[in-house]
């Protein structure tokens, strides 16, 4: 098989499946700011070009690659290259073998906008969740996109990676972005309280008990009347310890 790192091919080929030229949905996906991924079969010195996207969910099967569509042959040599806007030659992303191991295809689902926005980025936090044991410079910068991009349990497990390596600016930075997700859990809110009373932000510990308590959650209204109560945080306003104790349940 060539181990061939990069290349320039023929985008006016049109994809089998969505039978648009490659060259139309390379565009499509840089105009969204998406990486554009292509299978390359190799066959008696020809080759077969598809979209990659398409190419892994018609012809791929319990990790193995069905045959080669337009030939109903047996693939042996495939390899699937990547370009982007800043970098647009293709360069080597996957062979053949690393292809189909789980989840080396996510990333060529992500860069696919024919997918929801939530099924994205669950595929980029499927990916990083995988390799965050295991190589952790491979997982967090992809965690920090999908978090910047609005995903929640991204956010959370980056709090959860950085208050591990004890790195205080980074735990505050996705706290913060945990907690203005308005899905958010009463639960997760309470989680991020504590972790901020570890970092002695008391205030965003106020903040995110708070919003919990507005969602109706009780134990989150114990621990505002114990915070202000301990002195940890001023009464101001309306954030009375009479006024958070008229919001108990009535027992």
């Amino acid at each position: 098989m060539s181990q061939v790192t990069s290349r320039n091919f023929n985008l006016e080929s049109v994809d089998i499946y969505s039978q648009d030229t490659l060259q139309s949905l390379q565009e499509e996906r840089f105009a969204s700011g998406l990486d554009y991924y292509i299978c390359v079969i190799n066959e008696n010195d020809y080759e077969f070009l598809f979209d990659a996207s398409n190419f892994f969910e018609q012809c791929i099967r319990d990790h193995k690659i069905i045959s080669n569509p337009l030939s109903n042959r047996e693939v042996s040599d495939l390899q699937v290259f990547v370009a982007s806007q800043s970098h647009p030659e293709f360069k080597l992303a996957l062979t053949q073998e690393e292809l189909i191991k789980h989840p080396n295809h996510l990333p060529i689902y992500w860069n696919d906008p024919s997918f929801p926005l939530a099924e994205r980025l669950q595929f980029m936090v499927n990916y990083a969740r995988h390799y965050r044991p295991l190589d952790p410079d491979k997982a967090i910068p992809i965690y920090e996109i999908a978090a910047e991009e609005g995903s929640l349990p991204a956010c959370l497990d980056l709090v959860m990676h950085y208050m591990k390596i004890k790195d205080r600016e980074n735990s505050i930075k996705y706290l913060k972005a945990c907690i203005e997700h308005v899905d958010i859990s009463p639960q997760n809110l309470r989680i991020c309280a504590k972790k901020f009373i570890q970092l002695e932000e008391k205030e965003f510990a106020f903040k995110a008990y708070s919003l919990a308590a507005h969602k109706g959650d009780s134990d989150s209204i114990r621990a505002i009347i114990q915070l202000l109560e301990s002195g940890m945080i001023a009464e101001t306003g309306q954030d009375t310890l009479a006024c958070w104790k008229s919001k108990l349940p009535k027992e």
